[in-house]
């Protein structure tokens, strides 16, 4: 490989597995294996015993980490991807571990490995992450990054860096996409957009709870039921035995990808002295996850008939991503399901490396002279994406007892996004009103109080006169880094105010920095 101190390089920051990539003198796309020789690296992050009290101890990220789990397993942490921005927390041995901290072992353990194949130091990346993630989940992989000692230049929505490396940054006149992102513990799915070098994207869905793991309990629960009455013994004493049941795990996985390449898999299950060869054929498989295969299919029908409210009436091309999709049911399904609404053949392709490889040509795109960009091969254009509502947002008077709130700025919605609305001042003296700022994930125009969740709340203190024509005039503004605001004037009154909103900030100025401190000290494997 080559690369210089310039490269910017594309790092996939996963759940389950995370991967770095550059652009190689080819002006292609090219994971860097890891030091196990391994092309992505698993999300995992194993805290030996410190040797000193209030320090931490040795740090394994990767396969052997994964490996801690059995006989360690609270000394080792997993999915910390879906804690970001949430305010987690773990005690580990006096230090308190928060998803920025974990999460920045496993970056610099791929800034480390990417060094030893480069000759120099790693620092400029694009990380990705979910469409949907907020502004606080933003700003936690932001910090991940930074305490790792990396120059974030940007963060990339997932899809966006999938549609990249299917080529679509390449695709003349309009163009509009389908991700299907089913990973090993969430599962996401996209309407992208490309028209005259802008990528937006469009909607979003999914379960962030669904994912390939999902189909891994299936098989477990297979294994241990065949077992129990080959036996008779009670299924619920083999799954309730901590090194069977991760032994159960272990096997699930590789029948699942046994499966992928063969109709049927056989694995052996010991217990309690006695051992047992159980086969497990595609059909069976096929049919005790079709209820998880399906609700990925409603969860990607709901997000097209939601991007038809939006203009989006046709679709060209529907992209696989994760490496769950790599299970034939998938394809089948999609074609099954989707085939004929979209113009061309569903493309599934390097499933585990798409968005490492998107996000590398990404920041090759913004990096390169325009002159280099358009005569390297493989590689024409400019990507602009353009940032959308990641979640709804509406105000309410505090006071209303009405069941429902009515969503001002909506999930999906083009952003710098503005929104304007009028509440009618009680005549009399003096007194206040106060307002609820909310959001939710729903994209309907009037949603349930019960599904929203408050952001802050805004007290406008009424004029000692006004009259019953006064009223309060609401202006909702979210712009395009996702920090929200609310301008609040008086019709008739001239007096107005400004009340910023953002969601939790996570870690300040300070915290990263004696993060990164900590960290430079630290041995990763």
């Amino acid at each position: 490989m080559h690369s210089d101190n310039h490269t910017i390089y594309g790092i996939d920051l996963g759940t389950t597995y995370s991967a770095i990539a550059f652009i190689n003198d080819d002006g292609k796309p090219e994971i860097i294996p890891n030091s196990d020789d391994e092309r992505i690296t698993p999300s995992v992050v194993f805290f030996e015993e410190p040797q000193e009290e209030g320090k931490v101890g040795h740090v394994v990220v990767g396969k052997i980490a994964q490996e801690c789990a059995k006989y360690e397993p609270n000394r080792v942490i997993s999915f910390i991807k879906k804690e970001m921005g949430t305010g987690w927390t773990k005690e580990l041995d006096g230090i308190t571990l928060n998803p920025e901290k974990v999460s920045s072992y496993i970056l610099k353990r791929l800034a480390m490995d990417a060094k030893d194949m480069a000759g120099h130091d790693v620092k400029d990346v694009i990380i990705t992450c979910p469409a949907y993630f907020g502004d606080a989940e933003r700003k936690a992989t932001i910090a991940a990054g930074q305490i790792a000692g990396l120059n974030v230049l940007q963060l990339l929505d997932e899809p966006v860096a999938a549609a990249m490396h299917y080529g679509l940054h390449k695709v003349e006149g309009e163009h509009t996409a389908i991700v299907y992102d089913l990973g090993g513990a969430t599962f996401d799915v996209t309407v992208v957009a490309i028209e005259k070098g802008i990528v937006r994207v469009v909607c979003t869905n999914g379960n962030h709870r669904l994912g390939g793991k999902d189909w891994d309990e299936r098989i477990v629960e297979y294994l241990a039921t065949k077992f129990a009455e080959a036996h008779g013994i009670d299924n619920d004493a083999l799954l309730g035995d901590t090194d069977t049941l991760f032994d159960l795990h272990f096997l699930a996985e590789i029948v699942k990808q046994t499966l992928t390449l063969r109709v049927s898999a056989k694995a052996t299950v010991s217990f309690g002295g006695n051992r047992e060869r159980i086969e497990i054929t595609r059909e069976t498989f096929d049919e005790m996850t079709k209820d998880l295969l399906d609700h990925t299919a409603e969860l990607t029908q709901e997000m097209i008939d939601f991007a038809a409210t939006r203009g989006i009436t046709k679709i060209d091309d529907f992209l696989l991503v994760g490496g769950s999709t790599r299970m034939p049911q998938v394809m089948a399904m999609v074609k099954e399901k989707f085939g004929s609404l979209i113009t061309n053949e569903p493309l599934a392709f390097e499933v585990d490396e798409a968005v490492a490889k998107g996000a590398a040509l990404f920041g090759y795109l913004i990096n390169a002279p325009f002159e280099d960009i358009e005569h390297t091969p493989g590689l024409a254009g400019d990507i602009i994406p353009l940032p959308t509502a990641r979640h709804s947002y509406g105000i309410r008077l505090s006071t209303d007892s009405l069941t429902v709130a009515g969503n001002m700025i909506r999930k999906g919605e083009q952003l710098p996004a503005e929104r304007e609305a009028d509440y009618p001042m009680q005549e009399g003296r003096g007194g206040k009103m106060s307002f609820l700022v909310f959001t939710n994930d729903l994209t309907d125009k009037v949603v349930l109080v019960e599904d929203i969740k408050e952001v802050g709340e805004v007290v406008v203190r009424l004029p000692d006169m006004h009259s019953a024509e006064s009223k309060v005039h609401m202006k909702l503004t979210l712009s395009e880094e996702g920090i929200l605001s609310v301008n609040v004037s008086y019709l008739t009154i001239t007096r107005c105010m400004r009340v910023e909103f953002c969601e939790e900030a996570g870690l300040g100025y300070d915290a990263i920095n004696n993060a990164r401190r900590d960290i430079a000290n630290l041995e990763i494997n």
